[in-house]
């Protein structure tokens, strides 16, 4: 996996300090506000450009990144309720069926009926899905080692609350939407 080598500009430098920002564009946010643009601005990018590199790399596997994160979660927990995959990685019940039906056409992984629960159904690695997961699985560990070079643990740990803390909030952010 390749990361664009493009210069990134600093957060306190001339061409992105929030001050020359607004005096440039003649606005009337504060300094704060400036650079809390800036830093969605960075996280959007990021997010994009991290998005667009691991299909990259996904690719020649045959799978999308989110298809290999399913594939590898029925792996790891030998199977899985469909709900319960949805909500451990984050997606809605019809995202993570339309991700389960590309799995199966490839075989990858079986559905069947919870025998305790007839209305549920499980989602189950096959053999030839085990397999690619595990071919899969240094896909994941060079991505982790190259997005995260450069950076020791100390400095993940105030990372992780922060992003935290954002996802949180956006998680308000989206429940108050809902129930307008």
């Amino acid at each position: 996996m390749k990361f664009d080598a493009e210069q990134r500009p600093v957060a306190n430098s001339p061409a992105v300090s929030p001050s020359g920002l607004r005096h440039r564009l003649n606005y009337s946010l504060s300094d704060t506000e400036w650079r809390q643009d800036l830093l969605l601005f960075w996280l959007f990018r990021t997010c994009s450009r991290l998005q667009i590199a691991l299909e990259r790399c996904f690719s020649p596997s045959g799978l999308t990144m989110q298809e290999a994160r399913v594939l590898h979660r029925c792996v790891e927990t030998c199977g899985m309720k469909a709900g319960a995959l949805a909500n451990s990685l984050g997606k809605d019940k019809g995202q993570i069926s339309r991700i389960v039906d590309h799995l199966l056409t490839a075989r990858l992984v079986s559905r069947d009926v919870d025998h305790r629960d007839r209305r549920c159904s499980v989602i189950t690695p096959t053999e030839k899905g085990r397999k690619k997961a595990k071919k899969l699985g240094h896909i994941f560990e060079n991505v982790r080692k190259q997005l995260f070079s450069g950076l020791d643990g100390a400095e993940l740990v105030p990372l992780e609350k922060v992003l935290s803390k954002l996802q949180d909030n956006a998680r308000r952010i989206r429940s108050k939407e809902e129930e307008q």
